[in-house]
C-alpha cells in the first residue's frame, strides 16, 4: 500500500444523512408534514469526527509473570457530536427537536429497556421494544479530493441525546449554527473506493 501524495488536510469532504425514526414519521405535524415523510434527511455538517474505538486488554497471571490478552469486550462508544448549519426555514433544527422531545412526552415516552438491569442476550433474540421505533441509522460518507466516496461510517441504533441552542446576532452576518449529540450501539466502517487502485493503466 502506497501513501497517496494527495492525502492532505481537506474540508467539506464528507456528507451526513439519516432516515427519520418510525415514531417521528408517524407524527401528525401540520408544519412539516412533507418533511416527516422524507426517506433521507441530510444535514450540512461542518464539524464531526469518528469516535474512538477501544477493546481493552486484560492481564492474567502466568508462571509468576503477567500475560496480556484481549478482553474481547468493547465498552460503550462515546457520543457522536455533530456541528451543523441551520437551514433558512429552521426545518432541520425543528425535526431534531421533535425527535429529542419525543423522549420526554408525558403520555407516550416509556420503555421497558430503560428500566431493565440488563438486556437479555441471545443471538436469535431481537429486542421487542417500541424504543426501536425511536432509533435510526446515521451515515457519514467520507470523500476524497475529487468528491469520490472513500469510506462510509454507519452508526446503528442511533438516537439523539442533546440539541444545542441557537445564538442570534444581527452584526456577524454569518450562517446560524447549532450542534447535536447522538448515542448509538454499533459502529461499522465500509470502504467505498480504493484510492490506490488505478482507473487506467498505471504505466500511462
Amino acid at each position: 500500500m502506497e501513501q497517496s501524495t494527495l492525502n492532505k488536510s481537506r474540508n467539506d469532504k464528507f456528507i451526513f444523512f439519516f432516515s427519520l425514526p418510525t415514531a417521528i414519521k408517524k407524527l401528525k405535524d401540520p408544519i412539516l408534514k412533507k418533511d416527516f415523510n422524507e426517506d433521507k434527511i441530510e444535514l450540512t455538517v461542518f464539524g464531526t469526527s469518528v469516535p474512538d474505538i477501544t477493546i481493552p486488554s486484560i492481564t492474567l497471571g502466568y508462571g509468576g509473570q503477567s500475560y496480556k490478552t484481549s478482553s474481547f469486550s468493547r465498552p460503550d462508544y462515546p457520543p457522536l457530536d455533530l456541528k451543523f448549519f441551520i437551514d433558512n426555514g429552521y426545518h432541520n433544527y425543528y425535526i431534531l427537536w421533535k425527535w429529542l422531545n419525543s423522549f420526554n412526552d408525558s403520555k407516550y415516552s416509556t420503555s421497558d429497556v430503560s428500566t431493565a438491569p440488563q438486556v437479555p442476550y441471545d443471538s436469535t433474540f431481537e429486542l421487542d421494544n417500541h424504543f426501536s421505533d425511536y432509533t435510526t441509522e446515521l451515515t457519514t460518507l467520507i470523500l476524497d479530493e475529487y468528491s469520490n466516496r472513500i469510506m462510509k461510517v454507519r452508526y446503528e441504533g442511533a438516537f439523539i441525546t442533546s440539541l444545542g441552542g441557537i445564538t442570534y446576532s444581527h452584526q456577524d452576518g454569518v450562517e446560524i449554527i447549532s450542534n447535536a449529540t447522538f448515542g448509538y450501539n454499533q459502529l461499522h466502517l465500509e470502504m467505498e473506493h480504493n484510492v490506490n487502485s488505478c482507473l487506467v493503466s498505471c504505466d500511462q
